[in-house]
């Protein structure tokens, strides 16, 4: 389920949001890093930003990390936007770079539902690939039809004491569950 280049994509906001379907034509969601909150993010002395072109041509910033401690960041996508009774999974898209460091402490993946349901998971980021875009599962989950709106929170964060670099973010997944 690629998200680039597809002729039915549709930028939503193109510093915020893009929206595309899959083969079943079922909605698909990416919040791109400016919509998204960064801890430090408006720092020039934590984080720059970059313009990055999708293989359809379009252009969005992505976050590359120069360093921090407290590392967290958070995408969000009201449920209004999705359809009930779909699977769905949300996924951070990352690069580590190849001297990526700091991430000795496995980071805490959390999904935030509507109510205050919450999946919690732990993973070994340094056990990642480098040098490649690659995304990170945070959890699956469904909309009831009754439910009344709210929030889908995704949060990735590394609290420890180690200075993190080598990060890249590209943006915050919401998608049907193959």
């Amino acid at each position: 389920m690629e998200p680039f280049g597809h002729s039915s994509d549709v930028i939503l906001d193109p510093r915020r949001k893009k929206k595309w379907f899959d083969k079943k034509k079922r909605a698909c969601y990416m919040i791109y890093p400016r919509s998204m909150v960064i801890f430090w993010g408006e720092s020039e002395e934590y984080w720059s930003w970059e313009y990055f072109q999708e293989t359809s041509g379009d252009y969005f910033e992505i976050a590359k990390l120069k360093q921090v401690c407290w590392f967290e960041i958070e995408g969000r996508l009201n449920t209004s936007e999705l359809s009930p009774k779909v699977d769905y999974e949300a996924v951070f898209v990352i690069k580590l770079s190849q001297w990526a460091h700091g991430w000795e402490t496995p980071s805490r993946l959390k999904l935030t539902l509507p109510g205050g349901k919450v999946q919690q998971r732990r993973v070994p980021l340094l056990e990642e690939p480098r040098g490649e875009w690659i995304e990170i599962r945070i959890g699956n989950f469904q909309i009831e039809k009754n439910e009344s709106g709210g929030d889908i929170v995704g949060n990735l964060k590394t609290a420890s004491g180690y200075w993190k670099q080598g990060l890249t973010l590209k943006g915050f997944i919401i998608r049907p569950a193959t």
